[in-house]
């Protein structure tokens, strides 16, 4: 008799113990679909093709960024025009005196850089970024000499860049990067009086591709 009650009593703890498993907690946030927190990073240099007075221009530059949880990341970037853009523009020389001239474009732009990898473990994947930055408008001419370049126009201006990528995952160490998006570009205000409003922004502003190498740690 005491041995059956024995057992019994164990019976009782055993199933107890069974349907306690069963019968976990239940919470609305599924802890296991929230994401592990990671910090890592990446930068590397990039190229963009963009418009400059109407035309093609090609630029140049570096981007770094922390990123969290693999996908959200913020960061800076600085670039610059590389390729030889120029217009003409007419100065006066003196009493009564016109002369057109050739000068250089001379472009750019540093700020920040946010974005968002989709689904960064696949091969192939897309991103979301935006750049943010302030830079300079102006020009130069070979013809004049550093005061006659001082008097040409010259204007800070404001950049906003929203652009839509791919990425191929070469290694966990390296991704490439295609981008398209539109560059807006605003005057803030003029670095001289001399012909202040000689560049429109409208010939600034356009489609805007790049395509950048990123070394990081990506897995």
């Amino acid at each position: 008799m005491k041995k059956t009650a024995i057992a019994l009593v164990l019976l009782f703890f055993i199933s107890s113990f069974v349907k306690a498993q069963e019968n976990k907690n239940q919470y609305l946030i599924n802890s296991q679909n929230i994401p592990q927190f990671k910090i890592s990073g990446f930068g590397g240099p990039f190229m963009s093709l963009t418009t400059i007075n109407n035309k093609a221009g090609l630029m140049f530059g570096g981007q770094g960024a922390v990123t969290l949880f693999d996908r959200l990341y913020i960061g800076a970037y600085s670039q610059s025009l590389v390729s030889n853009n120029h217009t003409s523009i007419t100065i006066v020389p003196g009493f009564f005196l016109t002369k057109k001239i050739d000068a250089d474009i001379h472009f750019t732009h540093t700020g920040l850089l946010v974005g968002y990898f989709w689904k960064p473990y696949k091969k192939i994947h897309f991103n979301l970024s935006s750049r943010f930055g302030w830079g300079s408008l102006s020009l130069k001419s070979s013809e004049l000499n550093n005061e006659g370049n001082a008097n040409l126009p010259q204007n800070k201006i404001f950049t906003a860049i929203p652009e839509i990528g791919v990425n191929f995952s070469l290694t966990s160490w390296l991704k490439i990067n295609s981008n398209i998006g539109y560059q807006f570009i605003s005057k803030r205000h003029s670095q001289n009086n001399t012909q202040s409003n000689f560049f429109n922004t409208n010939d600034y502003q356009g489609l805007q591709g790049n395509i950048s190498l990123l070394f990081g740690f990506f897995e």
